[in-house]
């Protein structure tokens, strides 16, 4: 959210296969040693303040990798939390955002679908008139992306069963909404709920890890090891 924009989320759509494109240039000029379909699962430390390797997994098994330095790309402070960072995430109703349904529409006529913004939330408040549905956001996000016929829509937002918000750091809640959501739109997104508060000393986490198996990494001997240079 923007504040020069009276507090409005600013979006940018662009060509996602264009732009995976045009981020691997990046890197590979920058001669960055790039390493695809892994996943970060813990931490090692150094000591409570300093990492010393990051756990990842893949097809490949477990691995450590070390750096001078590690930047937290997580989009919910996961790196962050595995290191002990004290981080805060709102329990309370209304304290985390609602995830959207986000999907692409090919051979799109623009001018027919111009007027898509005024009477999608004019058809979901007849939806509700109705009694069919309760919807957390009243309309829709709906523009052209690069080409002229590629759309993209972001509408309706995820719910859990008693109307609150889904926990985007919750496997099973993130479960629910792919399952939910998937059948809608096809493809579901999700965004961060979790904030990372800087400030010394380790704390203890009072939520569990993402999966047993992320446990299992983190507490694991049985790993080989790669060092990189920051």
């Amino acid at each position: 959210m923007h504040p020069a924009y009276g507090g409005k989320i600013i979006a940018q759509a662009y060509d996602t296969a264009a732009f995976k494109l045009a981020a691997d240039d990046l890197l590979q000029s920058a001669r960055a040693n790039i390493l695809f379909h892994a996943f970060a699962v813990g931490v090692a430390m150094r000591s409570e303040t300093v990492i010393d390797a990051i756990l990842i997994e893949s097809k490949s098994g477990r691995e450590a990798n070390r750096a001078g330095a590690f930047i937290d790309c997580s989009g919910d402070a996961d790196l962050a939390r595995w290191a002990g960072a004290p981080y805060e995430q709102s329990n309370k109703p209304g304290g985390t955002y609602y995830t959207s349904h986000m999907f692409r529409m090919s051979g799109v006529n623009a001018a027919t679908a111009a007027g898509a913004r005024q009477l999608i939330p004019k058809l979901m408040a007849e939806a509700e008139n109705r009694g069919e549905e309760r919807f957390p956001r009243k309309g829709a996000i709906v523009n052209p992306i690069v080409h002229k016929s590629e759309w993209y829509a972001n509408a309706t937002q995820q719910k859990k069963p008693d109307g609150s918000a889904l926990d985007a750091t919750n496997v099973d809640d993130l479960t629910y909404g792919s399952s939910k959501g998937g059948g809608r739109s096809g493809r579901s997104s999700t965004s961060s709920t979790r904030t990372c508060r800087i400030s010394s000393g380790p704390t203890s986490s009072i939520f569990r890890h993402r999966s047993a198996f992320a446990r299992h990494a983190a507490s694991s001997a049985a790993i080989s090891c790669r060092s990189t240079t920051s």
